[in-house]
């Protein structure tokens, strides 16, 4: 037999828009089939259709419809039902829409008999609110609470109420929504009429609204009210309702979604989703390239860059950025299921203009793993966080109880199965989802049976049991099918294909009656990462997410009641460093390491190594329930883990140290460490959450405790928060009478986790004091706190800490934006200048300092200032440089701000003198202009980058002070870039790190396979602090080692709790991984890097050559730099000094003011002394002498502390030696 076909591929197909003949749910969706014509065979997915039937059927119609009476002025029939008042109706919507479609589906009579009654009560209430509300009311069906007094003065412009309400469009959203698909659905008449009716209300309430008013109102939830107005428009062909629908879409998120710009961080998820569906429904209906465009962009994003395993999107409600993903893990509400819900209307619009397969791929994800696995197999209880902390679980409602949003949805999840199995376009079938299931074409005449188990089964049967014709078939090839695995046979016969994952494979001819079609679908494992946490993983086999029940213990709140919390999770949680960790060497195939149960189709055991280990059986998420469960696997490297094992000792470490230096504490909200800490309060109260204690004030309330200081001075406060705290979180902090800090947390980390925060405390503030009172004061409208834990710290020690300090690793001056080059085997550190006295950006030139150990620097002064450029203002602007060496010339890159440009000095030495060579900037294109940084690649072309708040770039000629070609503004600015670009090559990878997530700015990085992009954002190599405020890195390689430069606000605090621009460098080591991703670091440390080597004493030694000093300052003067500001106690402080054999005596040259002593001592600030050199003369400033002074015995590598002794001004200090 031989067989006539044509094969096509098909990733795109066009549909047409027709009215006239439409019908039932056809009016609605021009590709879909009515629901009554697609019938669900046995299978999961019919089992969970029928079993919602029946816990819909346990609800009591008359209680879902008492909101409505109610505010129509009607006695109500039953009490309304509790939980989640102030938002009383919005369930009465959905179940609407539940009773039409599940009508639709099954004929099911009890179900059109309660749609029915609900659209007789509705229009009763429809005709009392005309009569009794006549002012407002005329076609108003809603149940919202205190409807008279809402819509009476909102429709004045009044917006007082409105915004003092839950979401009142929100709410009357789910039944216009209802009465829709009761009348398309239902094929209820009065439902059309009411429908109507309720959409010319929507629009008379709103008309004497400007724009700007209209989108204020719309700045609250409101729904898909833009989505429903367009199918008003579409079924009625009547404008003012597309008017209406474009009237009703929000333009904060419209506009830039446009343009391609993503917003939508830490933003209510499941508020905007609904928005980005009518953008897609009106773009489909008008052709509106701009919101074609919004909507596109809305589902790329949120998919790509948020949706984890399953298919859901948000935590806490709220968009994730790409920082804060690790809540996913950290936190216990996960995706929202009504986000979900939301996501395949959205993609079910965004379908029928664009029929790609890549969104049924991700359909199928979402229908078989999230909306499937949120409605418990046996009481049908529906699910609303579904969390992926591992070993967490899920709670469940019950049916009259538990009125949460996702029940609504809930309700309408599982009544559709079939509604998206099929689509079609003209003579086109799109098999989109594997299910089994009958489809009755009647336009063709045809009737198509789908037999399989699926997922259970790889595989589908497609028969023609009735009729013939022809028509293009065309089925989904998967993207977990691998390229070429897919087998398909037609009566027998194989089929052969040139296709690929992800498309759709189109088979046209005629089909008869008889015709089998088989197709294989052979899965695979795999793993998927967290998106933006790589180091978490998920198993999918095929499209089927893999967990692992992780025990049944403390389920509290497993069924719901109708508190309104219960929908939190809030049994114990178990500790994320002690959930099962996987150790393996090639991660990224792991899921070939997946072990079939024998007998057990999709249970697998793990062949991995684990740390925390346990038994592990995966199987289908969508199959566990009344546990806890692991999905996201914390997976590493056998040398990450050893890492990973250090740096929880480095916690503890951490711990043990922040306890040492403790002298007072208070565990906040705990009755007893309260009563002995004399607390006073006002409007207070306490708690207990994430394990820990805490305690807030509010309403102008306050809290305070009394902590002893063991008369001590150079203390901090350390407090503890939690980051992801709702409202307003701004008060201020008091130490006796005086404000320490105004701190504001509200909005400051939305990262699920705690963050400490220590306050340097004045030593005014402390001075002669055996105890202070610390108090934590809330402003207007703002919490103070909570806070979970407060202590009083003494600063490191300093008899014996001292030597482990290192960062900042200037100390005598307010240095900025490093720009580190290795030359000579030397670093030389270019850095802008906060002048002392700054409060905003004072900065008037630029410093070199230098080192060849990473520890010891020397500072060289000023090597170029503004008055370097004429065509400058040299008043201010001296901001962030870069230096680079070609063909040994150096040339300085110097940005001035405020359009100013960035000029270039050129010098003959990295010492200088520095040169303007071309009179005029080398770059003036914008306000743009600022943080130049260079790249010259291994070809020898060089590139100059720079911009805030995009990156430009553009290719520097052989000569480095003039330019090529086209200065080009880098189109895919990666994740959070604000300024501040660093590029560096290593290992043929190309990677831009800069300043991040602003604001506070971490220094964030991306890395690309081209020098101008496309950049790949890869994460944080410094996170956000506010010690840092503002951050600028500079990367160097060097003897070996990666260090990663940037800066702080530590030495400025040190001083004093209020703010000013006076920043200071750090440094640290940076390790790579060995995929080339960095690792991240939460901040500075302490100590600083390493050093690299020793320092030799026996050669004459800068006395401005200091790893650390307290209290000097240097200067630079007729061409000599020196330390000054010398004063008794201060000192300054030279690491790894190699003495070998021994010394004999020490030289120092100084410029006497009024004398004194110079104490050295090694290894300790109270170590050993080994010489003291007396500055015997004084009054000779301006005169160098030579003082010296025998040394005890002293051999091998010490640090060096020169302690100056006297009473003030002793002496300019400029050199020092050894001799053996």
């Amino acid at each position: 037999m031989r067989i006539k076909i044509k094969l096509w591929v098909f990733s795109l197909f066009a549909f047409s828009l027709c009215f006239g003949s439409l019908q039932a749910q056809e009016k609605l969706y021009n590709n879909g089939f009515s629901l009554s014509d697609v019938k669900l065979l046995d299978g999961p997915l019919k089992h969970a259709r029928d079993l919602n039937i029946e816990v819909l059927l346990q609800y009591d119609v008359d209680r879902l419809l008492a909101p409505y009476r109610k505010e129509a002025g009607l006695v109500e029939k039953a009490p309304t039902y509790p939980c989640w008042e102030g938002l009383d109706g919005h369930i009465g919507g959905h179940y609407l829409s539940a009773m039409a479609i599940n009508y639709a589906s099954t004929g099911n009579k009890e179900c059109k008999k309660r749609m029915d009654y609900m659209l007789s009560e509705l229009d009763e209430c429809l005709k009392a609110n005309a009569i009794n509300n006549p002012e407002w009311g005329v076609g108003y069906i809603g149940g919202f609470p205190n409807s008279a007094a809402l819509w009476s003065t909102f429709k004045k412009g009044d917006f007082k109420i409105y915004k003092s309400s839950w979401a009142p469009f929100y709410n009357l959203h789910k039944m216009y929504a209802g009465l829709r698909d009761a009348w398309v659905y239902g094929k209820n008449k009065k439902a059309g009429s009411l429908f109507l009716e309720f959409c010319d209300w929507g629009i008379d309430i709103t008309s004497g609204f400007s724009e700007a008013q209209m989108q204020e109102v719309l700045n609250m939830e409101h729904g898909g009210m833009n989505e429903v107005y367009a199918d008003a428009y579409h079924i009625t062909g009547d404008k003012k309702y597309l008017e209406a629908a474009k009237k009703y879409s929000h333009h904060i998120f419209l506009d830039p979604l446009s343009k391609g710009v993503d917003n939508l961080d830490n933003w209510h998820a499941n508020t905007q989703i609904p928005k980005f569906v009518g953008f897609a429904r009106i773009a489909e209906l008008d052709g509106d390239d701009i919101y074609e465009k919004a909507a596109r962009f809305s589902w790329e994003t949120v998919v790509n860059n948020r949706t984890i395993a399953f298919g859901g999107n948000s935590r806490r409600e709220h968009f994730p950025s790409a920082s804060s993903c690790i809540d996913y893990v950290n936190d216990v509400d996960g995706p929202e299921t009504c986000n979900t819900y939301n996501m395949l209307r959205l993609t079910e619009n965004l379908f029928r203009m664009d029929p790609s397969a890549h969104y049924v791929d991700y359909y199928e994800r979402a229908l078989f793993n999230h909306i499937f696995s949120t409605q418990h197999p046996e009481h049908g209880g529906y699910v609303y966080f579904t969390s992926a902390r591992p070993r967490h679980y899920r709670v469940y409602s019950t049916p009259n109880n538990a009125m949460w949003c996702c029940v609504g949805t809930g309700m309408e999840n599982h009544s559709k199965y079939n509604q998206f199995i099929y689509s079609q376009s003209g003579d086109a079938l799109y098999v989109n989802l594997f299910v089994a299931s009958e489809l009755n074409w009647k336009g063709k005449k045809i009737r198509l049976r789908q037999e399989t188990n699926f997922p259970y089964e790889e595989g589908t049967t497609l028969r023609i049991t009735r009729g013939s014709s022809n028509f293009k078939l065309m089925f989904r090839y998967p993207e977990w099918v691998k390229a070429g695995a897919l087998r398909i046979t037609l009566n027998g016969e194989e089929i052969q294909y040139d296709a690929s994952p992800s498309s759709y494979v189109v088979l046209d001819r005629k089909w008869r009656k008889g015709d089998v079609l088989k197709i294989d679908l052979p899965m695979h494992g795999q793993i998927v990462r967290l998106p933006n946490v790589d180091d978490y993983i998920a198993f999918m086999y095929g499209p089927i997410l893999l967990g692992a029940k992780a025990g049944e213990y403390d389920l509290k709140g497993l069924l719901a009641d109708d508190g309104r919390w219960a929908q939190y999770a809030s049994g114990k949680l178990l500790p994320i460093d002690q959930a099962p960790i996987l150790i393996d060497d090639d991660i990224q195939n792991m899921g070939d390491k997946l072990v079939p149960v024998s007998d057990n189709p999709l249970h697998f055991k793990l062949d991995v190594k684990m740390g925390n280990p346990m038994d592990v059986t995966l199987e289908p998420f969508a199959n566990i329930h009344d546990a806890r469960y692991m999905i996201y696997w914390l997976a590493l490297t056998n040398g990450e883990y050893k890492s990973y094992k250090d740096s929880l000792t480095a916690i503890e470490n951490e711990k043990i140290a922040i306890e040492k230096r403790t002298i007072d504490f208070v565990a906040t909200g705990e009755q007893q460490p309260e009563i002995d800490h004399y607390m006073e309060m006002e409007h207070s109260q306490s708690g207990h959450t994430n394990n820990e204690s805490y305690r807030a004030a509010g309403r102008g309330g306050y809290f305070s405790y009394r902590l002893k200081t063991n008369s001590e001075t150079n203390l901090s406060l350390h407090v503890r928060y939690w980051g992801a705290e709702r409202g307003g979180r701004k008060f201020e902090i008091y130490v006796d009478d005086e404000v320490l800090v105004t701190e504001d947390n509200t909005g400051r980390w939305n990262q699920q986790q705690f963050f400490n925060v220590e306050y340097p405390i004045p030593e005014a503030m402390v001075a002669g004091k055996e105890y202070v009172r610390v108090k934590f004061q809330s402003l207007p409208g703002n919490m103070a706190g909570g806070v979970y834990f407060v202590r009083l710290l003494r600063s490191d020690d300093v008899t014996s800490q001292s030597s482990k300090l290192g960062n900042p690793i200037i100390q005598t001056k307010y240095t900025a934006d490093p720009a580190p080059m290795v030359y000579n085997d030397t670093v030389f550190l270019y850095t802008s200048h906060d002048e002392d006295d700054a409060t905003g950006f004072k900065m008037k030139d630029w410093l070199l300092y230098t080192s060849t150990d990473m520890v010891n620097w020397t500072d060289h002064g000023a090597v170029a200032s503004l008055k370097n450029f004429r065509w400058a203002p040299r008043d201010n602007g001296a901001w962030a440089p870069h230096c680079v060496e070609r063909n040994g010339k150096f040339y300085l890159y110097c940005p001035m701000p405020a359009g100013v440009g960035i000029g270039v000095l050129v010098a003959d030495s990295p010492y200088g003198p520095f040169k303007d060579p071309i009179g005029k900037p080398l770059i003036r294109n914008s306000i743009a202009d600022i943080d130049p940084a260079i790249l010259i690649d291994d070809d020898g072309q060089a590139y100059l980058y720079w911009g805030n708040p995009h990156l430009y770039w553009v290719k520097l000629n052989e000569d480095m002070i003039s330019y090529s070609g086209e200065i080009q503004k880098d189109p895919t600015t990666p994740a959070n870039y604000q300024e501040g670009p660093w590029v560096w090559k290593r290992n043929g990878y190309y990677y831009l790190a800069y300043a991040s997530t602003c604001c506070p700015e971490g220094i964030g990085y991306a890395m690309s396979t081209s020098p101008t992009g496309k950049w790949e954002y890869k994460g944080m190599i410094v996170d956000a602090s506010e010690k840092t405020r503002g951050n600028h890195p500079g990367i160097i390689e060097y003897k070996g080692k990666s260090y990663c430069f940037g800066q702080s606000y530590d030495l400025l605090k040190k001083i004093t709790g209020k703010f000013y621009e006076r920043r200071s460098v750090d440094v640290d080591e940076m390790r790579y991984n060995a995929d080339g991703t960095i690792q991240n670091r939460s901040y500075w440390s302490v100590e600083g890097p390493e050093q690299i080597g020793t320092l030799n004493p026996f050669v004459r030694v800068e006395a401005e050559t200091i790893a650390w000093s307290e209290g000097v300052k240097t200067h630079l003067e007729d061409g000599r730099i020196f330390v000054t500001s010398i004063n008794h106690g201060d000192y300054i402080l030279v690491k790894g000094a190699d003495f070998s054999d021994g010394a004999k005596s020490i030289d120092v040259g100084v410029s006497s003011i009024e004398g004194g002593k110079i104490e050295i001592r090694i290894d300790k600030i109270d170590g050993p002394v080994i010489a003291v050199v007396d500055i015997n003369s004084s009054r000779e400033s301006g005169i160098w002498r030579t003082f010296s002074a025998p040394v005890q015995k002293v051999g091998g590598v010490h640090d060096l502390y020169f302690i100056f002794k006297g009473e003030r001004d002793l002496f300019h200090f400029d050199w020092w030696k050894f001799s053996k």
